[in-house]
């Protein structure tokens, strides 16, 4: 069964659809999005209709977007929670939180430019008077944004939107700075990250061999075990990729959550586990270097008594020089372990059947992309 893992070519057979090639370019794609970025600029003001959306510094940031594509803003509020003196939340939902209003930055993100919530999230952020900005690579989310005069990111094409990370996190923060916040030295975190993940990469490539591979030997362990990922602030959205990773690219279950609050409720959930059971279970926990003595006290407690009741525990440890690359190295751990997880379990981590049924079941049942655009036809007038 490992052999897999050491066999290129048999691992290129299973992959079809090429996920591993493009969880391998995310240091490439992190510049590449930060260069797409030179250009972003938002307008003084847009007319929606009868009404003039006014853009000044936000009083608040909202980040609209679902899957992949909402994982970016998860990013941006983990990087910005103790800088920025407005508060960032990430949206995942059909409607906008109810003090979206005039004076929040609305950011709304769908690779696709045809996800439904996002969309429907757009047009309720022009009916309050939010200021407004898309990013995607395509579909009816650009096509709006190109009626309605709104500023837009187009990202390239020809990536599942879980793939195209780099391209679906840079760019909010580009947003960001040129809506009149002060996000950082965003150049330099991209840059940094970038070196980072390819020092990484040296040590996680599919050429390199299980023995050596740490990504390799996570996926062993994971096989045939449910994911128990656990992780704190700032790596918080680390963690959440990594179970949503496993969930579409190995096709199998995970779950995921955060200290303090685990040590509240969960952790009392393991006395139910006895040791007879534990080999159902393998935790992963993602540390990085800002950890405060009194988070670094709990972890060390839940990796005893993980241990105590023979649950086995993995330690991803973060790299890098700035928050940004932090979080992207344990992210990069994560997506390569997921792929070869894949590889083991001998399905392509490309295709996602069951969303795009899901897709497919509700445009016909409920169509609600086709209701949203009639009442932004109604709100924008005539094209």
């Amino acid at each position: 069964m490992a052999a897999i893992l050491d066999n290129a070519e048999a691992i290129s057979r299973v992959d079809r659809g090429g996920m591993l090639s493009m969880v391998r370019g995310l240091p490439e794609d992190l510049e590449r999005a930060l260069e797409l970025c030179r250009g972003i600029e938002l307008p003084r003001a847009v007319t929606v209709g009868a009404r003039v959306i006014e853009y000044s510094r936000p009083r608040a940031v909202v980040v609209a977007g679902m899957g992949g594509s909402a994982i970016g803003g998860d990013v941006v509020s983990d990087l910005l929670r103790d800088s920025l003196d407005v508060p960032v939340v990430v949206s995942r939902q059909y409607s906008l939180p109810r003090f979206a209003g005039p004076g929040t930055l609305v950011v709304a993100v769908s690779y696709s430019g045809n996800t439904e919530e996002t969309i429907s999230s757009l047009a309720h952020a022009l009916k309050r008077g939010c200021m407004v900005a898309c990013i995607a690579s395509d579909g009816v989310l650009l096509r709006i944004c190109e009626r309605a005069g709104l500023p837009a990111v187009a990202v390239p094409q020809g990536y599942q939107p879980r793939a195209a990370i780099a391209y679906l996190t840079v760019p909010i923060l580009a947003v960001i700075r040129e809506a009149g916040l002060n996000v950082g030295d965003l150049d330099s975190w991209v840059r940094d990250a970038a070196k980072t993940l390819r020092e990484l990469r040296e040590g996680l490539d599919v050429g390199v061999p299980l023995d050596e591979n740490p990504a390799k030997q996570l996926a062993l362990k994971l096989h045939e075990r449910l994911p128990m990922i656990y992780s704190y602030w700032p790596y918080s959205s680390a963690g959440l990729r990594f179970k949503t990773q496993l969930n579409e690219n190995s096709k199998v279950l995970a779950h995921f959550d955060v200290v303090p609050e685990m040590n509240h409720n969960e952790v009392e959930g393991w006395e139910g586990v006895s040791r007879g059971e534990a080999e159902r279970y393998h935790a992963v926990l993602m540390r990085g270097s800002e950890e405060p003595p009194e988070v670094a006290a709990r972890v060390e407690f839940l990796v005893s008594m993980l241990g105590e009741r023979g649950v086995g525990v993995t330690e991803l440890r973060s790299r890098g020089g700035c928050r940004f690359a932090e979080i992207m190295s344990l992210m990069y751990q994560g997506d390569y372990a997921s792929c070869y997880l894949a590889a083991l379990r001998g399905v392509d981590p490309t295709p996602v059947a069951t969303i795009s049924r899901l897709k497919s079941f509700l445009a016909a049942r409920v169509d609600k992309v086709g209701r949203v655009l009639q009442e932004l036809s109604s709100l924008l007038g005539p094209s």
